[in-house]
C-alpha cells in the first residue's frame, strides 16, 4: 500500500544584503590639497605652488560625466633684478571644465578626464602688481577609493596642465589629493529568494524536486546552497536544484531547508 508524503520547501534566511546595483551617484564633489609645479618662463624656471583643488562632477551614466575644476595655487620666489634681490609673489587660478571617463569598480575608480577653459595668473613685485587671464587645459586622471555610498577618498590625481598666460605657453604640473563626497544615484535594491517543491505532494517512493532561486544578488559574488532535510535522501546538499528520494517515508510531512 502506498503512503502519501507531503514535502515542504523552507527557505532560511538571515538578514539579506542590500545589492548596490549600479549604484553611481548622480553628483560627486571633490576637494583637497593641490600642489603644481609651475613653469613661470623668465622667473628663473619653474616653483613649487601649493593650494587646492575642487571639483563637481555630474554623471551622465555609470562611465561618463561632465566636470567642473577649479583651482588656487600659491607661492613665492626671490629674483635678482640687477644687484638687487627681491621676492615676487604668484596667485594662479584655474577654471577648467569637461568630461571625464570612470571605471567603476566596487572598491576602487581610476578615472581620465580631458578639461577645457582658463588661468588667471597674477604677479607681484616690489608693490607693482600684473595680471592676465588666457586659455588653459588639464589632461590626466587619477584614482578613487570609495569607502562608504557617498563618502570617499581620492588617493591621487595627477594632470598636465597647459597655460598661455602673458603670451607664453607654461607646461605646469598638477598633483592633487583630498575628500570625495558623492549624492544621488539609484537606492540600493534589496536581494530576494525563494523555495519549492514539485511536486509538493507524492506517494512513498515517488521523487521531489526541491529548488532555491534568488534575485538581485551581486553579480561578482558567488551564491552558495545547503540544503537540509528531517526526512527521505537528498540527491545534493549544495546545488541551487536537489532531489529528495522518498522511499520508505511513513506518512506525513516532511521539510526540506535551504540556506
Amino acid at each position: 500500500m502506498k503512503k502519501y508524503v507531503v514535502i515542504l520547501a523552507v527557505l532560511l534566511i538571515g538578514a539579506l544584503p542590500l545589492l548596490a546595483q549600479d549604484q553611481t551617484p548622480r553628483v560627486e564633489v571633490f576637494g583637497g590639497y593641490s600642489y603644481v609645479s609651475a613653469d613661470f618662463q623668465g622667473a628663473s624656471g619653474r616653483h613649487n605652488l601649493n593650494g587646492w583643488n575642487g571639483q563637481v562632477d555630474i554623471n551622465l551614466n555609470r562611465w561618463l560625466g561632465l566636470t567642473g575644476d577649479f583651482g588656487g595655487y600659491y607661492g613665492s620666489v626671490g629674483e635678482k633684478v640687477g644687484d638687487l634681490s627681491v621676492n615676487v609673489s604668484f596667485r594662479d587660478y584655474s577654471f577648467l571644465f569637461g568630461p571625464t571617463l570612470t571605471y567603476r569598480q566596487q572598491h576602487f575608480a581610476p578615472f581620465f578626464h580631458a578639461l577645457f577653459g582658463g588661468n588667471h595668473l597674477s604677479g607681484s613685485i616690489l608693490g607693482v602688481s600684473a595680471s592676465n587671464t588666457a586659455f588653459a587645459m588639464a589632461i590626466g586622471g587619477g584614482l578613487d577609493i570609495p569607502l562608504t555610498p557617498h563618502f570617499g577618498l581620492r588617493l591621487a590625481q595627477a594632470d598636465w596642465l597647459r597655460t598661455q598666460n602673458f603670451s607664453g605657453n607654461q607646461n605646469n604640473v598638477r598633483l592633487s589629493t583630498g575628500l570625495l563626497f558623492m549624492f544621488g544615484g539609484a537606492p540600493p535594491v534589496p536581494v530576494s529568494a525563494s523555495c519549492s517543491a514539485s511536486p509538493a505532494e507524492v506517494w512513498s517512493g515517488d521523487p521531489v524536486t526541491v529548488t532555491a532561486n534568488g534575485a538581485n544578488f551581486h553579480p561578482k559574488h558567488t551564491v552558495t546552497y545547503a540544503w537540509t532535510g528531517n526526512g527521505g535522501k537528498l540527491s545534493s546538499a549544495n546545488t541551487q536544484t536537489a532531489t529528495i528520494d522518498t522511499t520508505g517515508l511513513a506518512p506525513g510531512s516532511y521539510a526540506a531547508s535551504a540556506t
